[in-house]
C-alpha cells in the first residue's frame, strides 16, 4: 500500500475549508461526488468534493484509509475516468477536460486534456502530457 501524505482529515469538513474562498460569496458547500476515483488501487473509492462552475471549479481529492481521508491535490474540474491511466507515487493519473478557452469562444474551440500526475505529495499537471484548449479563430478574422 502506498503511503500517503498529511494529516488524518474529516474529507468532507477538510474540503469546506479548502474550499471556502469558491463557496463563501454563495453560501454553499462543497459537493461531494458519489463517482470519485479508487486513486491508489486498494478497491475503495476514495473521496472527491468540488466547489464553483465552470472554469472556476476546483475539486479536493483525498485518499481514504479506514476511517481516515488525506488530501493529495486539488486538479481544477473533477477528473474524467481512464481505464488506461498509468501511476505515478501508487496514485493513478488523472485526465481533466481543458475547456477554458471554449467560454465565450466565437467560433467554437477545440477542447484538450489535461494531465495530473502524483509528485508524492500532491497532484501537479504535467505540461508535457497535456494538451490546452484552443479557441478556433472566425472566418475573416
Amino acid at each position: 500500500m502506498v503511503a500517503v501524505p498529511g494529516p488524518c482529515v474529516d474529507a468532507a469538513a477538510d474540503a469546506g475549508r479548502r474550499l471556502a474562498e469558491v463557496t463563501a460569496p454563495l453560501g454553499d458547500v462543497p459537493l461531494a461526488h458519489d463517482d470519485a476515483p479508487d486513486l491508489d488501487g486498494d478497491g475503495t473509492r476514495d473521496r472527491m468534493f468540488s466547489a464553483g462552475a465552470g472554469v472556476t471549479t476546483n475539486t479536493a481529492l483525498y485518499v481514504v484509509r479506514g476511517t481516515c481521508a488525506h488530501f493529495v491535490g486539488d486538479v481544477g474540474q473533477a477528473p474524467e475516468r481512464s481505464p488506461t491511466a498509468a501511476r505515478h507515487h501508487g496514485l493513478i493519473d488523472l485526465r481533466i477536460a481543458d475547456t477554458v478557452a471554449c467560454e465565450g469562444a466565437r467560433c467554437g474551440c477545440e477542447p484538450g486534456e489535461l494531465w495530473f500526475r502524483f509528485d508524492g505529495t500532491a497532484y501537479q499537471l504535467d505540461d508535457a502530457a497535456s494538451r490546452h484548449g484552443a479557441e478556433k479563430s472566425c472566418r475573416g478574422d
